[in-house]
């Protein structure tokens, strides 16, 4: 929060980006407000979520039953408890209330009362969840973080940027919301509860994976389950044709839910430092399970209308060959994780005792008299953060907060990227508080900057462009420039020092590196 005129919280779209049919509306702002509130806690959320979308356990077949569980997965694994609001507010007020205390809020809306909706204003009902930043009390307009006011009809722009309603548009989407739909989502903030940053990054995941390798009893897969229920349907004259070509739409897209959930999971191995040879099996299987469950579903829908639907449990002796194939990858991966569990990063020292992981935190501590430099010869503590990534688009980001007691009087510090053996390119704060973006044993960019204690780098790697936002309280400066991608990449924290060889600590926060493929 700023001033008294403005409340302003900072908070941006730092997911991986899928389009609409992949993710929908009512899960992005979830994944933006949890990966905000810790480091891939929305990409968990995300795995966790299509997981239950594309897979029956059980029971599980009923919509309020997936929601019930992601809620408590938010709850008990990740340690904040949703609060939602289901009668009916003054939006305004209770908005305002909430971000005066620095709580981000989540709202939905209706399309239907959205001027700038190309395809719904005024047309058809559309739920929609807005993620509330910010308001200015002078001109009483209300910060969101959203995509609709940059769609075209075909929804190309997918990031989320900042933008602005007034207070009676922002009424009017919620009354209209309630007067369609229930109040669930109508409003949702989150509060710390005492499990926050308890469980490790590899303990979620464990979570999250056990549930994918359950054993199979009550197991269905979603689309079978749908394709009967569409079949009852049809004979019982309760839909027509038309809604059964929508319907047929939303069980295809499980198959795009199916992609999101083994990008995630590829990803997550990789992270992790997994075999590639079973990183990149997951992603053959992606493909190819997306071709042969597309063909079955839309067979299976051709034999719907010609009434010829009758082994509605069988899928392909193809598709259950591959299916359990993902189930034994997966399993090899949690047998991997759970080697490590003992000895995760989190609380532990490593790089020779220079790193420390502590509550969120990634710590540079130098104490042993000696510098730690990086431009002719590699002697420089680094943090990896994304290995052996051959994707196109990346983003990273690193808070920077340099320890005021620290002695050493010649240093850098920020996020690196490795594209070859000898191509190293560096974006860092240095101890005259200058902007600096390295090609390492080539060349030196360095501009002047805002001298403070803590910064904000931004990174943006797509193709051979790199882009950095250096940030601070007072001000903004980007730089830019073209690179070398000889080889996968690698991108983490780093520090180097060639001075004095005194002592320098610098803590790294909310420091993250993401593939963004779309």
């Amino acid at each position: 929060m700023t001033c008294k005129e403005k409340i302003i919280i900072d908070i941006e779209d730092n997911t991986r980006q899928y389009y609409l049919d992949e993710v929908t509306c009512f899960e992005k702002p979830f994944v933006v407000l949890l990966n905000d509130y810790k480091n891939k806690y929305g990409q968990y959320f995300l795995l966790l979520c299509k997981i239950l979308r594309v897979y029956m356990y059980g029971n599980n077949d009923v919509s309020d039953d997936v929601k019930q569980c992601l809620r408590l997965f938010i709850r008990d694994i990740l340690g904040l408890t949703p609060i939602e609001r289901q009668e009916e507010l003054d939006i305004i007020s209770a908005l305002i209330q909430e971000m005066e205390k620095g709580n981000i809020v989540i709202s939905a809306g209706n399309l239907y009362a959205l001027p700038y909706s190309e395809i719904h204003y005024h047309v058809d009902n559309w739920p929609h969840l807005f993620i509330y930043k910010g308001y200015n009390y002078d001109t009483k307009m209300f910060r969101i973080l959203d995509n609709i006011h940059m769609h075209t009809t075909k929804y190309k722009d997918l990031r989320y940027s900042d933008f602005f309603l007034s207070e009676d548009t922002v009424r009017k989407l919620y009354e209209e919301h309630g007067r369609v739909y229930d109040r669930e989502f109508g409003f949702v903030v989150f509060n710390k509860n005492e499990y926050f940053g308890v469980k490790s990054d590899r303990q979620i995941v464990l979570t999250i994976l056990r549930q994918l390798c359950m054993p199979k009893t009550g197991f269905k897969y979603r689309q079978i389950v749908k394709l009967i229920s569409l079949n009852e349907a049809l004979i019982n004259g309760s839909i027509d044709n038309r809604q059964l070509k929508d319907l047929a739409k939303k069980i295809l897209n499980i198959n795009k839910y199916k992609t999101v959930m083994l990008n995630e999971l590829s990803i997550n191995m990789m992270e992790n430092g997994y075999d590639t040879i079973y990183i990149n099996r997951i992603k053959e299987l992606a493909d190819l399970l997306y071709a042969e469950w597309s063909d079955y579903v839309t067979v299976s829908v051709s034999k719907i209308k010609r009434k010829r639907f009758d082994s509605p449990e069988a899928v392909t002796e193809s598709i259950e060959k591959m299916e359990d194939e993902i189930v034994s990858i997966t399993k090899g991966y949690i047998d991997f994780l759970e080697k490590d569990e003992g000895t995760d990063r989190e609380n532990k020292k490593i790089s020779n005792e220079i790193i420390f992981v502590e509550e969120g935190k990634i710590i540079f501590s130098i104490t042993d008299g000696k510098t730690h430099n990086f431009w002719f010869e590699d002697k420089a503590p680094k943090y990896p953060l994304l290995k052996n990534c051959n994707d196109d688009k990346i983003f990273a980001k690193a808070r920077i907060l340099f320890n005021q007691e620290s002695e050493e009087n010649l240093y850098q510090a920020g996020i690196y990227v490795k594209s070859a053996e000898d191509k190293v390119y560096y974006m860092a704060i240095d101890n005259d508080r200058n902007c600096i973006l390295d090609t390492i044993g080539e060349n030196n960019r360095k501009e002047e900057f805002n001298n403070t204690n803590e910064y904000l780098i931004k990174m943006n790697l797509e193709a051979d462009c790199l882009k950095v936002q250096f940030i601070s309280d007072a001000s903004t400066k980007e730089l830019k420039m073209m690179i070398e991608r000889l080889a996968p990449v690698e991108v983490g924290l780093m520090v180097k020092t060639w001075g004095n060889g005194g002592f320098l600590e610098v803590d790294f926060k909310e420091s993250q590196a993401i593939i963004s493929n779309k």
